[in-house]
């Protein structure tokens, strides 16, 4: 039973340390030291194009397409406004195989 519950106590703190850091946006403005904020999140777009071997056929090459989201942050100080900044994060990848 103890090993049980400290199993479950580690997998609560590490879930916890992982959301902390996952979701946790708190970067300051360095010019007026106010919290920068998450204002506004661009439309999906096709980030990359590349090929790789294909999973079926080792003579041929697929497509992987990669989209992506912008997420865009500012300063929080509406007197300030100088500092925005944007984070990419990729939101889907896509094989092209179009060969059987």
């Amino acid at each position: 039973m103890k090993k049980k519950l400290c199993l479950f106590m580690c997998l609560v703190l590490i879930a916890t340390a992982f959301a902390s850091v996952t979701f946790a946006r708190d970067e300051i403005c360095s010019y007026c030291n106010a919290r920068v904020k998450f204002y506004d999140t661009s439309d999906t777009y096709l980030l990359r194009v590349y090929s790789t071997l294909c999973l079926y056929d080792d003579k041929r090459m697929d497509i992987i397409r990669v989209w992506a989201k912008d997420y865009l942050y500012r300063c929080s100080n509406p007197e300030c406004g100088i500092e925005n900044f944007s984070e990419t994060k990729i939101v889907n990848q896509e094989r092209v195989c179009d060969h059987s």
